[in-house]
């Protein structure tokens, strides 16, 4: 057995470093665009757009005390990549990189009173770049917020800004007005309370089927907090968890069973809807992606689909043409969703 395993590494072939090239200082974070031509990192003074067949800095965006943790690269256009960035405070971005060089778009979430300082936890762009998902926390409370991007205008407008800078002679793009990103959604996590029983009348006057799953996660929750109450560590554990209150979220693509309005035919390769899950939770939701009525902005949306699972979500992964949500649940159980059947 032994000579055959050394027989078969015998015939793979090792990898060889064919070219090397020294980072910016402090990089923290790296992200290739999907044709593979670019590559986007972050470091301690912004964020560097590489050329990945020369190895070679192509742009960047510079700002002195300004560390860049996370970075995600889509394709916009042909010649236009977006990138989604957050800083070390906290504060998303949405750059640009076109013509060899880097715009600031926009400031996802803006911190004009700093009482109610908004920090982002995460921050993710769909394929394509037409929405982008951020979760954002603000004085103990978090939710998830689903960005509009406006990609075919911002495109029209950096050809200008190249225009523009050649019948000038001038640099940069200060003065420009980007067009501004707009919340399509936003999402909290369902709020049950904590003392809501599955036991006696209650059964009976639960009907709705949201209601009834998730209470179902806080009455379990509180069983194993029961269960918790003999451990010196639960307490700081508890702490733990809410502190990282958080949730995961994927795009989703239209499928063939997709519910909702059916009668507005919905764009090939546009992201119809978010699929969400919650830290703790044994729940996955489902949201349209849809902006508010004007007469009600404040309505909180309510899921259309909810996938109830036998233990707590850990991971999740969605095949590329998101038909499939997979989970990978507590006690090293693995459920798979198939989107068109509903099960």
């Amino acid at each position: 057995m032994e000579a055959a395993c050394n027989a078969e590494k015998s015939r793979v072939e090792p990898l060889r470093l064919s070219r090397a090239a020294q980072l910016p200082e402090s990089t923290s974070c790296l992200t290739c665009s999907e044709d593979g031509r670019y590559l986007g990192l972050g470091h301690s003074q912004g964020l560097s757009v590489w050329c990945t067949s020369s190895l070679t800095r192509a742009a960047d965006w510079l700002q002195d005390r300004l560390e860049i943790t996370s970075i995600q690269m889509t394709s916009m256009a042909e010649t236009a990549y977006l990138l989604g960035t957050i800083d070390d405070m906290g504060v998303a971005r949405v750059f640009a990189y076109h013509c060899d060089t880097i715009h600031l778009l926009s400031v996802v979430n803006i911190m004009d009173d700093i009482n109610r300082r908004s920090v982002c936890l995460t921050f993710e762009l769909s394929h394509g770049g037409h929405y982008g998902a951020a979760t954002i926390s603000c004085n103990g409370a978090v939710w998830l917020e689903v960005h509009h991007f406006p990609s075919e205008t911002w495109v029209k407008e950096l050809e200008m800004v190249v225009t523009q800078t050649q019948e000038h002679n001038s640099s940069g793009d200060r003065g420009v007005k980007w067009s501004p990103l707009s919340v399509a959604t936003k999402i909290k996590p369902p709020n049950i309370t904590a003392g809501t029983t599955l036991e006696g009348p209650h059964v009976v006057q639960v009907t709705d089927f949201l209601m009834y799953f998730s209470a179902l996660d806080v009455d379990t929750g509180s069983h194993q907090e029961k269960e918790q109450s003999f451990d010196t560590n639960a307490e700081k554990r508890k702490q733990s968890n809410e502190s990282t209150r958080y949730c995961t979220q994927h795009f989703l693509l239209p499928c063939a069973q997709f519910p909702g309005d059916r009668t507005a035919k919905p764009q090939r390769g546009l992201p119809v809807a978010v699929c969400v899950w919650w830290i703790g939770s044994r729940n996955l939701l489902q949201y349209l992606i849809k902006k508010a009525p004007k007469n009600e902005p404040d309505v909180e949306p309510m899921p259309d689909m909810l996938w109830p699972n036998a233990k707590k979500i850990l991971c999740s992964a969605v095949s590329t043409c998101t038909r499939y949500i997979a989970l990978g649940l507590d006690n090293a159980l693995l459920s798979v969703w198939d989107r068109q059947s509903g099960g």
